[in-house]
């Protein structure tokens, strides 16, 4: 892929995620309202986790390669984003396991999928502006 196909599949895969999540927050909305949501809130959640994984292993392969070669500060952001999604990776491991106990109140899974969401709302907005300046050379 070149790197304009590389930019507009990020986006694709960030339109996608975005979609899960405001599903998410609908579903909290109601949880709030109706517990009776708790297990589809547990399994959209199981989703979102599997799809920004998988979004990870694509921006590994095609992102980080094509960021070291575009432009000076390249190399610099492509490693930055290979130690974060090193960092994302523990962080999904651990809130799977606490997503997957159903010992665990839904309440307390309601609130850790809040914090999540905005997290990768806060870090695809990063990396859209490092696909808008990033893949130029000398950018």
């Amino acid at each position: 892929m070149n790197t304009e196909e590389i930019r507009m599949r990020v986006l694709d895969e960030h339109a996608k995620i975005r979609l899960i999540i405001d599903e998410l927050d609908d579903l909290n909305k109601r949880f709030g309202r109706d517990e009776d949501v708790g297990a589809e809130l547990r399994e959209i959640g199981v989703g979102l986790y599997e799809i920004f994984a998988a979004h990870l292993a694509l921006e590994d392969s095609s992102l980080a390669p094509a960021l070291a070669a575009a432009s000076d500060r390249g190399p610099m952001l492509a490693e930055r984003m290979m130690r974060e999604h090193k960092e994302q990776r523990e962080m999904l491991t651990y809130l799977l396991r606490r997503l997957e106990d159903e010992g665990r109140p839904t309440a307390l899974v309601s609130n850790e999928l809040n914090s999540f969401c905005e997290y990768v709302r806060r870090d695809m907005q990063y990396e859209e502006t490092i696909l808008e300046t990033g893949l130029r050379p000398n950018a």
